[in-house]
């Protein structure tokens, strides 16, 4: 049975309270109640692991074959930026996203893995992702909304 919730939060409050024994909650919601023994992390959603949950495997490691489904965040410019000014920003990313400390205080520390890549392969991945999710959706008999 599928209980919708408002967020992250309320879930994991009702997973805490008991009325609620299971869910798939963003990582950044119970890392600290996960910490505090207070929570049990059975497995991760993404295709990556984690590197604060290092021994949590993902639904693929646990032999899940299913769609593989990821919560990843982009930058993106208007259709027709000319390739120079993408490629600087694409590189000025990396840059900042591979300096240690800012990657763990800001990506790390909220429960995100940092996977940074080409504008090209980001292109492929959404083109991916989108084609996977209209078979899901397919398959349920739903109609694409």
């Amino acid at each position: 049975m599928r209980v919708p919730f408002k967020g992250g939060g309320e879930a994991t409050n009702a997973i805490l309270g008991g009325s609620t024994p299971i869910g798939l909650i963003g990582l950044g919601n119970v890392i600290t109640q996960i910490q505090a023994d207070k929570m049990t992390a059975l497995a991760l959603v993404n295709n990556i692991r984690t590197p604060q949950l290092p021994d949590v495997p993902t639904l693929a490691d646990a032999g899940y074959k299913g769609a593989p489904s990821q919560t990843w965040y982009g930058l993106f410019v208007p259709a027709g930026t000319p390739k120079a000014i993408i490629d600087k920003l694409n590189a000025e990313v990396t840059r900042v996203v591979s300096n240690p400390e800012f990657r763990d205080k800001y990506i790390i520390s909220r429960g995100l893995v940092p996977a940074i890549n080409t504008p090209e392969e980001f292109a492929k991945e959404i083109k991916e992702d989108r084609a996977a999710a209209k078979e899901v959706v397919k398959e349920s008999g739903l109609e694409p909304q």
